[in-house]
């Protein structure tokens, strides 16, 4: 048996070996590239998930704000008219004593 021939039944026998080996790196460089591809999408989709986050937060913080100065001014106003109803009181028991007087 001559070396050519040698040689040609060992990749014979490896064959089935060597289609696996490339198969597998196939495989692999083909999910690689999967994965690189996915992995651009998805890192835009948190970028723009994580802006539209923030951007709700501020609104919310804007509204908060905005319902806090309310509040303050109901505040006020509830105080406004709990001395104007003490005032009120006030008047009406003078003028209900100057009209016992008056009897």
């Amino acid at each position: 048996m001559t070396t050519e021939e040698q040689v040609r039944q060992q990749l014979e026998k490896m064959q089935p070996e060597i289609q696996n080996m490339v198969q597998r790196m196939m495989r692999d460089k083909v999910q690689n590239k999967v994965q690189e591809m996915m992995k651009k999408p998805m890192e835009e989709f948190e970028t723009q998930y994580r802006e539209k986050i923030s951007k709700q937060c501020e609104e919310i913080k804007q509204q908060h704000e905005e319902i806090r100065k309310e509040f303050k001014e109901l505040a006020s106003s509830i105080d406004v008219l709990k001395c104007d109803q003490a005032t009120t009181k006030s008047y009406i028991s003078i003028l209900a004593e100057d009209q016992r007087m008056m009897r």
